[in-house]
C-alpha cells in the first residue's frame, strides 16, 4: 500500500522485466525472437498466467484484487532468474516449453521438481523460479487469509502449482487437448500454424495461433478485473452492453458466415483459432467504444493485435472499424456504420465476395437494423434474416483464403524480385489448385526451363492462352534458340496482347534475331528504322555473340546516347571498352557514376575493367562498397573473387568464390575456377577436393576440374575413384599430365 506506484508505472515494471527476460532468452540462442513472438506470443505467455494466479490467489486468500495485483507484477521481476542462475550453474540447454503428450503429462508433472530427471526445455533456473512461485503462494495466503490459513495456504500451493506449471508446457497442452478435434499430422507444431481455409502468415504462424489460444481467457479474465478494479469502467461498460447488443450481434453474424464458407470437414485447428481472434478482435473494438481515455486505447490496442494475429485482410478491416467508431455524427448512424464494418472484419478470414447474393443482402440489411434497433433492441432480431441468408448461401469466393493469399504472398515476392521465395510459393500455389503462370516465370528466371517449359505448356493445353504466357513461352524458345517455335508463338503473342504490349514483343523479337546471329534481318531493320535504340542494343548483342568486340562496342556506345540505356547498358559498354581497348573504360564509369550514383552494375563493370585491361586491381573502395551493400549478391561476390585473384590475395578470393558458389543453384564456371585456383594456390587440398567434386558434377563437360579431383583422390589413396575419373579424360594429354602433377605435389605436401 505505501509503495507510490502507478497503474502505468506498474505496467512499465511488467513491460521491462517481460523485455528483459526475452533478452536474456535471446542472448543465449543468440538471436532476437521475431516480432509475432517478440510483441504477441511472449508478453501474453507473461500476462496469462499473470492474470490467472491473481485470480487464483484472490480466490483462497479473500485478500483486496488491486493490492494482489501490484504484489504480482513486483513478484515477477523474479521470472529473470531463470536465464541467469542458468548462466551461473553453466547450463546448457536452452530454455523451452516441454514437449507434453499424453503419455507423458503425468510425469511431467510429477518430476518437473526433481532434479535428478532431465525435462527437455526445463532448466536448473526454471525449477527454482517455479520453486519460489509455488512456496511464496502459500505463504503469502497463509499469511493474510482471513480464517483457515493453513489450509488455505496449503490448498492454494496445490491449485496453484499445476496451474503454474501448466505454463511451461502450454502449447503443447494446447496440442493434447486440441489435436484429437482437428485434423492434422500428429505433429503439435503443424497443428499450430496448419491453414487450409484460412490464410497462412509467411513467418509466425505458430506464435500467432498461441497467442489467439491465449488472449480467449486473457479476455474473459481482462473483464473480472475491471469489474474488480474500476467499478466506474465496469458499470460504463454494463451501461453499453445494451446498445452494443446489434453491433455486437453483426460481429457474430460475421463470424457464423465465415465458418459457413468453409465445406464441411474442411476446418484445422489454425482456421478455426483464427476465425475467433477476428471475432475477438471485433468484440474488442466495441468494447473499446464504450469507454474512455486509457482504457479505450488499452483496449482499442488489444482489437488491434488480434486483428494483426488473424491476418493482414483482418487488421486492414479492423482499422477500418475502428476508424469508423470514432466518426462524428449522430450515434445511431455510427452504430450503423460501424456494425457493417465489424461484420466483415470478422467476417475476414475466411474471405468475402460481393458476388454471393448474402453477401450483398447483409451489407443492406446490417446497417439498417442496428439504425432500427437504436434504444429498441428487440429489432435486432431482424438480424435473424441475414444470418439465414449466409447459412444457405455462405459468400464465398471462386477461390478460398489460403489460395488468395498465397497468392498474394507469391505475387509480392516476384514484384520485389525475391524469386526463390515466389518460386517456392508459386509452386504451392499451382499444387494447390491455383494459377500456373507465375510458376512458370519464376521456374524460367532461376534456369529451370525444361520445368518452365512444362508448366507453360500444360497450361496452354488447359486453355490458358493469356499474353503473358506466351510471353514465357517466347522466353523459352528464345534460351533454347528455337527459331521456329519463337515465330509461331510470337504470331499467336501478337493476336492477344495489348497494343501497349506490343513494342516489347517487337524488342524481343529485335533480340532474339541479335542472338541467333541473324545479322542479315538485323541489317535490314536498321537501314528501315535508322538510329532506333533498340536495334542499336541489339546489333551490339548480336556483334557480341560472333565474337566481334569491336562492332559490338561501337554500337554500345551510340546506344548510350539514347535516355532509355540503363545501368546495365553502361556497364556492358565499360566491360567492352576494357575488352577492346578501344575506349577510355575509366572515363566511361566516371561518367555513368555522374548519371547514376554509386550504382552496382556499373561499379562491378569498373571494377572488372581494371582486372580485363590491366592484370590488377584497383579501386578497393569500390570493391568495399559493393561488399556491404549487397554481401549475398553471386555478381558482387564473383567479381570480389576476381579482384583478390589479380591482386594474388588467393585466400580472400577462396572466400569470395566458396561463398559464390554456396549462395547459387547453378554456380557459374568461373567461381568454380576461382575456387580452385585459390584453393591449389593456398594448398588446402582438401577444399580444392571438395570443390573440384561438385563442379565435375554441375559442369561434367570441363575435364580440367576431373583432373584436379582424380589428382588428389588418387594421391589420398582411393585409386579407385580416380582410376574410374581418369578413364574419362583417357587420351587427352594435359588433362593426364594435370592429374599426375597434383598427385605429385599433393603426396609431398601431406606424406612427407
Amino acid at each position: 500500500d505505501s509503495l507510490p506506484v502507478s497503474p502505468w508505472q506498474l505496467a512499465a515494471v511488467f513491460a521491462v522485466t517481460v523485455i528483459m527476460r526475452n533478452l536474456l532468452e535471446a542472448m543465449t540462442l543468440g538471436l532476437i525472437f521475431p516480432a509475432p513472438a517478440f510483441m504477441l506470443h511472449f508478453p501474453v505467455a507473461y500476462i496469462f498466467p499473470l492474470l490467472m494466479l491473481v485470480f487464483v490467489m484472490r480466490m483462497f486468500s479473500g485478500y483486496q484484487t488491486a493490492k494482489l495485483l501490484k504484489i504480482m507484477v513486483l513478484a515477477w521481476i523474479l521470472t529473470l532468474l531463470p536465464p541467469i542462475i542458468d548462466k551461473l550453474a553453466g547450463t546448457t540447454s536452452a530454455i523451452g516449453y516441454f514437449p507434453l503428450e499424453r503419455s507423458n503429462a503425468a510425469w511431467f508433472l510429477l518430476n518437473f521438481f526433481n532434479p535428478a530427471v532431465t525435462l527437455n526445455g526445463t532448466t536448473t533456473g526454471i525449477r527454482v523460479e517455479a520453486a519460489i512461485g509455488c512456496i511464496l503462494a502459500g505463504v503469502f495466503t497463509w499469511a493474510v487469509a482471513p480464517n483457515k490459513r493453513i489450509l488455505r495456504g496449503v490448498l492454494n500451493t496445490l491449485v496453484f502449482a499445476p496451474v503454474f506449471l501448466s505454463f511451461f508446457t502450454w502449447p503443447y497442452l494446447i496440442g493434447v487437448i486440441f489435436q484429437p478435434l482437428f485434423p492434422g499430422d500428429g505433429v503439435t507444431h503443424s497443428l499450430l500454424q496448419w491453414h487450409a481455409a484460412t490464410e497462412a502468415p509467411v513467418t509466425g504462424a505458430s506464435h500467432f495461433i498461441v497467442y489467439l489460444v491465449d488472449m480467449i481467457p486473457v479476455s474473459l479474465l481482462s473483464l473480472w478485473f475491471v469489474k474488480e478494479l474500476s467499478e466506474k469502467h465496469w458499470m460504463e461498460f454494463k451501461q453499453a452492453a445494451r446498445d452494443n447488443i446489434p453491433i455486437s450481434f453483426a460481429a457474430v453474424l460475421g463470424t457464423v458466415a465465415a465458418f459457413a464458407v468453409v465445406p464441411a470437414g474442411g476446418l484445422t485447428m489454425a482456421d478455426t483459432i483464427t476465425i475467433t481472434g477476428a471475432l475477438m478482435a471485433s468484440l474488442w473494438l466495441v468494447t473499446a467504444a464504450s469507454w474512455k481515455g486509457y482504457f479505450r486505447l488499452v483496449a482499442s490496442l488489444t482489437a488491434l493485435t488480434l486483428a494483426w494475429a488473424s491476418g493482414w485482410e483482418t487488421l486492414v478491416f479492423a482499422g477500418l472499424a475502428f476508424a469508423v467508431s470514432g466518426l462524428p455524427g449522430p450515434k445511431r448512424l455510427r452504430h450503423a456504420v460501424f456494425a457493417v464494418a465489424l461484420f466483415v472484419t470478422a467476417l475476414s478470414p475466411a474471405g468475402f465476395s460481393l458476388s454471393a447474393s448474402s453477401a450483398v443482402l447483409s451489407l443492406l440489411l446490417i446497417p439498417v437494423t442496428v439504425f432500427l434497433a437504436h434504444r429498441r433492441t428487440s429489432a435486432s432480431a431482424l438480424l435473424v434474416i441475414p444470418l439465414a441468408a449466409v447459412l444457405i448461401s455462405p459468400p464465398s469466393s471462386n477461390r478460398n483464403a489460403w489460395e488468395r493469399g498465397l497468392a498474394r504472398r507469391t505475387d509480392t515476392f516476384a514484384r520485389s524480385s525475391r524469386i526463390g521465395l515466389a518460386l517456392e510459393s508459386a509452386a504451392r500455389l499451382a499444387a494447390g489448385g491455383g494459377p500456373w503462370l507465375t510458376l512458370g516465370e519464376t521456374t524460367h528466371l532461376t534456369g529451370q526451363n525444361e520445368r518452365s517449359r512444362y508448366v507453360c505448356e500444360t497450361a496452354i493445353a488447359r486453355g490458358d492462352s493469356s499474353a503473358s504466357l506466351m510471353k514465357v513461352m517466347m522466353n523459352l524458345a528464345f534460351a533454347r534458340k528455337d527459331t521456329s517455335e519463337f515465330n509461331r508463338i510470337f504470331e499467336l503473342y501478337t493476336d492477344v496482347a495489348d497494343e501497349s504490349e506490343l513494342s516489347s514483343a517487337v524488342n524481343m523479337r529485335v533480340s532474339f534475331l541479335s542472338l541467333t546471329g541473324d545479322t542479315a534481318s538485323l541489317n535490314y531493320i536498321h537501314s528501315r528504322t535508322g538510329m532506333n535504340p533498340m536495334v542499336l542494343r541489339s546489333m551490339a548483342t548480336v556483334h557480341l555473340t560472333m565474337g566481334d568486340t569491336l562492332r559490338s562496342l561501337q554500337y554500345s556506345m551510340a546506344f548510350l546516347d539514347s535516355p532509355i540505356a540503363a545501368a546495365e547498358d553502361w556497364a556492358m559498354t565499360i566491360t567492352l571498352a576494357a575488352v577492346t581497348g578501344e575506349a577510355d573504360w575509366d572515363s566511361l564509369y566516371n561518367e555513368a557514376e555522374h548519371r547514376f550514383g554509386y550504382c552496382l552494375p556499373v561499379m562491378l563493370a569498373r571494377l572488372r575493367a581494371c582486372v580485363i585491361a590491366t592484370g590488377q586491381g584497383d579501386r578497393n573502395d569500390l570493391l568495399h562498397r559493393c561488399i556491404l551493400i549487397k554481401p549475398d549478391n553471386n555478381e558482387v561476390l564473383e567479381t570480389a573473387a576476381m579482384w583478390f585473384a589479380a591482386e594474388d590475395k588467393p585466400d580472400s578470393t577462396l572466400v569470395f568464390a566458396s561463398r559464390a558458389i554456396a549462395g547459387e543453384l547453378y554456380p557459374s564456371p568461373a567461381a568454380f575456377s576461382f575456387a580452385l585456383n585459390a584453393a591449389l594456390q593456398t594448398g588446402n587440398y582438401t577444399e580444392a577436393a571438395v570443390t573440384a567434386r561438385y563442379a565435375a558434377y554441375c559442369y561434367p563437360g570441363i575435364v580440367r576440374n576431373r583432373a584436379i579431383l582424380a589428382g588428389i583422390l588418387k594421391a589420398r589413396g582411393d585409386t579407385a575413384e580416380s582410376a574410374l575419373l581418369k578413364e574419362s579424360f583417357s587420351g587427352i594429354q594435359w588433362a593426364e599430365d594435370l592429374c599426375d602433377s597434383l598427385e605429385s605435389v599433393v603426396c609431398e605436401a601431406e606424406y612427407y
